[in-house]
């Protein structure tokens, strides 16, 4: 653990969130029915407000030594971001939605953000 001190990485989060996704778009709906409990809800979308907050808060930029500790690269995290929302867009582009309303909430959350303070 750098710096001998508990501590959350945003990139290992939103990559977090691409496995989760990726893994409840391809599972047919009732296994990631079973998967997707109550619990991992709960982590799903606090993961996702912590995207959202590190973005808009401008953590990402002015402090990455503190939230981007295990991936330094802000370009890394940027594009760990947007490649959940690339992924999420595209099954909502060829399926006509999502398969669980988190994901949708993953979707408005970080497509927003990253829309505004994201790109300025």
């Amino acid at each position: 653990m750098p710096f001998n001190t508990n501590n959350v990485d945003l990139t290992v989060n939103a990559n977090s969130l691409f496995g989760i996704n990726n893994l409840l778009t391809t599972l047919p709906f009732e296994e990631a029915s079973a998967l997707f409990d109550d619990d991992l809800r709960g982590i799903y979308l606090n993961a996702t407000n912590l995207l959202e907050y590190g973005i808009s808060s401008g953590l990402v930029l002015s402090r990455p030594d503190l939230v981007l500790t295990y991936y330094p690269s802000v370009y890394d995290f940027f594009w760990f971001v947007s490649r959940n929302i690339h992924m999420l867009r595209t099954i909502k582009a060829n399926n006509g939605s999502l398969p669980f309303p988190e994901l949708e909430v993953n979707l408005e959350t970080l497509e927003k953000v990253m829309l505004n303070e994201g790109t300025e």
